[in-house]
């Protein structure tokens, strides 16, 4: 979005706004981020492509579904003058949030007792979880398993496509295809044989989307990921993107993940979910990590936000821990950790 006085006009017309400062955060794969000023009003306004707007549907009604059913903030939308959650401009939507106030896990980890910081956030996402399974899902497409053929696709397209001298991170993803496509066959299977289409998950929880005020979580954000899925996933996606060391690389998973803290969150979640088969669901979350990996390396390609440098310490990265999950005595590991701990 170039034009920022017009898109500054069309908010304040569809949102009876009288003033709008407006502050660019971010520009991610698909959506515009801004942060809008309305004297003592903050609001998160996001620009999404217009194919997105079955999508941004499920999102709203979840979102509406959850605001007064859970002792968590999640991010309100502000209705327009039309009485709809989402406005036109051009080839984008534009949907208005009420900011939510508090700051980033990410920026307060460092002065939070990471034990105490695992139990809380465990306990977070089982109530998280517990509003979003009393939600009836909709008819979407947005499924984990639509997901993983996008996937394959994607890493089909790496093989065939010509590439530039300079994208080293390209081939490496080549070298390692054959176990990356017989991985995503693997949870196509899953998703096709096992699973009941029920289930509404976040998909994006790490740091950056836990709001933290006075040393508490008290906000999950960015729901602009949920889709149906597997609940164990959103846990296995915790391990890699919260409790893993993202500046080592090793063959050893000891070293590369904090497993005593992310197993006190995943018995807090237990806890608070009343899982009675833990030792199935743990299963389940450890088959789950290498999707995670799997997700990241089909974007690291595509995410403009990403300078070659970026991109290339994230697939070194994501491979490792690919090829950690496909040597079954670091597996055990995990498993024996997560069940003994």
């Amino acid at each position: 979005m170039k034009n920022k006085k017009l898109l500054v006009k069309v908010i304040k017309r569809n949102y009876n706004l009288k003033h709008l400062n407006l502050r660019k955060v971010s520009m991610g794969y698909t959506n515009q981020i801004f942060y809008g000023f309305n004297k003592n009003e903050k609001y998160i306004i996001r620009l999404s492509p217009f194919y997105k707007i079955k999508h941004l549907s499920l999102e709203l009604y979840v979102l509406k579904k959850l605001e007064d059913s859970i002792p968590l903030q999640v991010p309100h939308p502000l209705r327009s003058k039309f009485n709809t959650y989402c406005v036109r401009l051009g080839n984008y939507i534009i949907s208005v949030f009420r900011f939510i106030e508090g700051e980033p896990a990410s920026l307060l980890s460092r002065n939070l007792k990471i034990h105490e910081f695992s139990k809380e956030l465990g306990k977070t996402v089982g109530i998280l979880h517990k509003g979003l399974s009393k939600i009836k899902a909709p008819l979407t497409s947005f499924t984990h398993q639509s997901l993983i053929t996008s996937y394959y696709d994607q890493f089909k397209f790496y093989t065939i496509c010509r590439y530039h001298p300079f994208d080293e991170w390209r081939k490496l993803l080549i070298k390692k295809i054959e176990i990356i496509l017989r991985e995503l066959n693997k949870y196509k299977n899953y998703y096709d044989n096992n699973f009941k289409k029920t289930s509404i998950i976040h998909t994006d929880i790490r740091l950056d989307n836990i709001i933290i005020q006075n040393d508490k979580i008290t906000g999950i954000i960015d729901f602009d990921d949920i889709m149906i899925g597997d609940e164990a996933f959103d846990l296995a996606s915790m391990l890699v993107e919260i409790y893993s060391n993202k500046k080592l690389v090793s063959k050893n998973i000891t070293d590369m993940v904090d497993l005593e803290n992310f197993s006190t969150m995943v018995k807090e979640y237990q806890n608070e979910r009343g899982i009675k088969r833990k030792k199935i669901f743990i299963k389940k979350i450890i088959n789950f990590i290498e999707l995670q990996v799997l997700q990241v390396l089909s974007i690291v390609g595509r995410d403009i936000e990403f300078d070659e440098n970026q991109r290339m310490k994230n697939v070194i990265w994501y491979l490792n821990f690919l090829e950690i999950m496909n040597n079954k005595k670091e597996v055990e590991k995990i498993r024996n950790f997560l069940l003994n701990d």
